[in-house]
């Protein structure tokens, strides 16, 4: 990066980008430096992942198969297009009928306030499911709930 960084020699920088290929192509950067890498490369080649060729590298160095030897610098030196192991062009939807949250609760007391969350935390914004209403009421108390007629108006509660 620091050959690629206001260096005013064109062809010294064209070779740093050249070198820079066969880096990303031969091992992935430790993990410490990944996500500063990559920014670097989105910043000086595009922000749109496909276009960014150095970001393909990337990403198929780091998630995808392991290489066990080293590319050969003549077939690194020859290639002028680069196809990427990983591709990313696939839409996952999820079925919000299927998602199923083990404990309620908690993950209203995570929310913030405003989006679900209380003003104090702990949840209030939402209703509880039809199955953990069902769940904290036991069975023969829902029954009888169920089977007691409705307060007749005006009639006092005792």
């Amino acid at each position: 990066i620091k050959q690629l960084t206001q260096n005013p020699n064109p062809q010294s920088q064209q070779k740093g980008w050249k070198l820079m290929e066969f880096c990303l192509q031969t091992f992935p950067p430790g993990d410490d430096f990944a996500n500063y890498l990559e920014m670097y490369l989105r910043g000086h080649h595009g922000q749109d992942r496909d276009k960014n060729k150095f970001v393909l590298m990337l990403h198929d160095t780091q998630y995808g198969p392991k290489k066990t030897i080293a590319p050969n610098v003549d077939t690194l030196e020859r290639q002028t297009d680069y196809t990427p192991f990983i591709t990313l062009d696939v839409q996952t939807e999820i079925d919000p009928s299927k998602v199923k949250v083990a404990d309620v609760d908690a993950m209203k007391a995570a929310l913030p306030p405003g989006v679900g969350g209380p003003p104090g935390g702990g949840g209030g914004g939402f209703p509880a499911p039809a199955a953990a209403a069902s769940a904290a009421t036991p069975a023969p108390a829902a029954a009888a709930a169920a089977a007691a007629p409705p307060p007749q108006p005006g009639a006092a509660a005792g």
